[in-house]
């Protein structure tokens, strides 16, 4: 069973849409979609040009072979944005093993198959 990752993308607001259609043109769904707000405005951020701090956040879980090719697909599709970011976690740091063993396709912890 290949390994789930959790892949993780901030970007500025209103690009959420943009990553998670790109995300799905590569064969990758699912995903939760966020809008965050990020650290309150001060002088210093607004002489810098960072005077909206709106966020958009996409969760996504995918197999651990596709991240490479995820994340740049992410980047491609943020092109625009003048603030992106994106990271991947291994899921079992996330989910507790029950969790990852229903969400891979397993047995939970009471030996069900799920």
């Amino acid at each position: 069973m290949e390994k789930l990752k959790m892949l993780v993308a901030i970007a500025d607001h209103g690009m959420g849409e943009d990553m998670a259609r790109a995300l799905r043109n590569l064969g990758l769904s699912g995903g939760l979609l966020l809008q965050g707000e990020g650290t309150a405005k001060a002088q210093w951020m607004e002489t810098l040009g960072l005077t909206d701090t709106r966020k958009d956040v996409l969760f996504l879980t995918a197999p651990e072979s596709r991240c490479g090719s995820a994340l740049q697909t992410l980047q491609d599709a943020t092109k625009s944005a003048r603030h992106f970011f994106a990271f991947t976690v291994s899921l079992t740091s996330v989910a507790g093993s029950g969790a990852y063993r229903a969400l891979t396709g397993g047995e939970d912890e009471y030996g069900t198959r799920v």
